[in-house]
């Protein structure tokens, strides 16, 4: 994924979705080995990892570069939901 245009730092991108899954699952799913294979997994803590493979969308594709421009913030909203969204941390080009 490329910007096709300068964006300024610290702009929010894209919020990380995909399925909910535990780690537990996922080692399930991808045989405990998610390196050996292609995988969108985006940890967010011990207990939850998000799985991009499933309903994912356009952001499991950021920072797949050798000079990665962008962060991951995970904000914890009231209610204890977690997310992630990809925010840049250089003007990209």
């Amino acid at each position: 994924m490329f910007a096709a245009r300068d964006l300024a730092p610290g702009l929010r991108l894209i919020q990380y979705r995909g399925a909910l899954r535990t780690h537990e699952d996922i080692d399930a799913a991808y045989g405990g080995n998610a390196e050996g294979g292609h995988t969108f997994l985006f940890t967010l803590n011990d207990e939850w990892v998000v799985d991009g493979n499933i309903n994912g969308n356009s952001a499991r594709w950021i920072n797949h570069s050798c000079e990665p421009n962008c962060e991951a913030v995970i904000y914890e909203h009231a209610g204890g939901d977690r997310r992630c969204e990809s925010t840049g941390t250089q003007r990209c080009h």
